[in-house]
């Protein structure tokens, strides 16, 4: 069967790298006492709680075995230690992280290394010292790292490892703590060429490559293979991919975290709006509407931001975005703006999603999560109502297009105002609007 699509349409209307914690245990490099004048310990203490963090791609093994050839710190102890920059006998143990290369430079300005990137550490001498997290004045060894790592990545940003990307797909060649460059594209299964060059774009601090396969890539290549990249011919080559010869598209989904629909706040409140955005096979722009004015823009991933409310009444906010194929997702919350004696109302849609993508042409509906509120007594009494413990206090009118079909519930205590199912016999683009009133 063809699939349907759904637009919902809520209205709303009344009557009357070095940090002190790292967000993940795979980035941590080691611990310090404090951020200054410490001892350090190794990356899983239990007692020391200042991080030194990666805080770039995580590599497939971040605690390895630390070796003469890969540690570039040593401690006289797993933890309480002293460090040096050489080992001995008292500093046998080794601080290493993935394949982190580090150096050891001497700098008594303050400046940063000599390629430009921030120190990691600072250690007050070369041999039994005291460290201080990133470039510390005062504190001149710095101990200076590469972070670049080469890498496939999905349209979200997240590591390509054992999934096998369609025809279609937008994934990402990803050089990080660069700024330019070209990719260069290898198969590496039968022509064994460099046979398509990308160029890259600063992108947060890393170099990014875009690119879009087609099925004229795989005829190029010799066929469904393997691919690998390099950047400006360097023989460093990323991990190798597969491509699989179908097309396929995964769903793109744009969801407002917060805040919730139905929630309330007073008059001048400032409140986080958080939206997520992810479409692993392709790249989406959207942004994010308050009250039908555009107030900040989100791409993979999705926003965060603070928004003072300094309106009081019933405010929608909108997340919308379109995908590099032209596909739209979009997810409303209503939410209620507190500011003096009335009626407030926040119509909520729960399910389906805004341009929801269906199999099946029964489609079951719920509005439950609508709420409202009273203000009264000169704003010190506010009473909650929701629909299923005061039924009759709302009113529901719901316009299914495109068959034009009217479903009206006057106060009615039925709960299949709010929640059920409805049938829909034409496959394509149909939609389903509701307006909400409550007295």
């Amino acid at each position: 069967m063809k699939k349907l699509w759904f637009v919902l349409i809520v209205g709303i209307f009344m009557i009357g790298l070095v940090s002190a914690v790292c967000s993940d245990d795979n980035q941590i490099i080691m611990k310090l006492f404090s951020a200054s004048n410490s001892h350090g310990a190794l990356w899983n203490d239990s007692n020391y709680d200042y991080d030194i963090c990666f805080d770039g791609f995580v590599p497939t093994t971040p605690h390895p075995e630390c070796t003469v050839e890969n540690s570039f710190l040593w401690l006289n102890s797993v933890d309480n230690s002293h460090a040096s920059t050489t080992k001995t006998d008292d500093y046998a143990t080794g601080v290493c992280y993935g394949n982190l290369e580090c150096g050891i430079e001497v700098i008594d300005d303050g400046s940063n290394c000599e390629d430009g990137s921030e120190p990691i550490l600072s250690l007050y001498s070369q041999t039994n010292s005291h460290m201080a997290a990133g470039n510390f004045d005062g504190y001149d060894v710095k101990i200076c790292c590469d972070a670049t790592e080469i890498y496939w990545a999905d349209a979200n940003g997240v590591l390509i490892d054992d999934s096998m990307p369609n025809i279609g797909d937008t994934i990402q060649a990803v050089k990080t703590g660069a700024s330019s460059g070209t990719f260069n594209v290898w198969e590496k299964t039968y022509i064994n060429e460099n046979f398509l060059n990308i160029v890259g774009n600063s992108s947060s601090g890393n170099l990014v490559g875009k690119w879009t396969i087609t099925e004229k890539n795989l005829i190029d290549a010799g066929g469904t293979s393997r691919f690998a990249f390099e950047v400006d011919n360097s023989d460093e080559y990323s991990e190798e991919i597969g491509v699989n010869g179908t097309y396929d598209d995964s769903l793109m989904e744009v969801t407002i975290v917060a805040p919730a629909c139905g929630s309330n706040y007073s008059v001048d409140s400032s409140v986080t709006i958080e939206v997520n955005a992810t479409d692993e096979d392709d790249f989406l722009e959207g942004n994010v509407s308050v009250g039908g004015v555009v107030v900040d823009s989100f791409v993979n991933g999705g926003v965060s931001f603070s928004y003072d409310f300094d309106v009081a009444g019933n405010v929608q906010i909108v997340a919308e975005a379109v995908n590099t194929r032209g596909k739209k997702a979009r997810h409303i919350s209503n939410v209620m703006i507190l500011g003096g004696d009335g009626n407030y109302v926040a119509a909520c849609i729960a399910e389906p999603k805004d341009f929801s993508d269906m199999d099946d042409y029964v489609v079951e509906f719920d509005a439950s999560t609508t709420r409202a509120i009273v203000v009264s007594n000169s704003g010190a009494s506010e009473t909650p109502y929701n629909p299923t413990d005061n039924p009759t206090k709302f009113s529901w009118y719901w316009r299914f297009m495109p068959e034009n079909i009217v479903r009206e519930f006057v106060k009615s205590s039925d709960s299949l105002a709010y929640k059920f199912t409805a049938e829909f016999p034409i496959a394509g683009d149909n939609s389903a609007g509701l307006r909400v009133e409550f007295s």
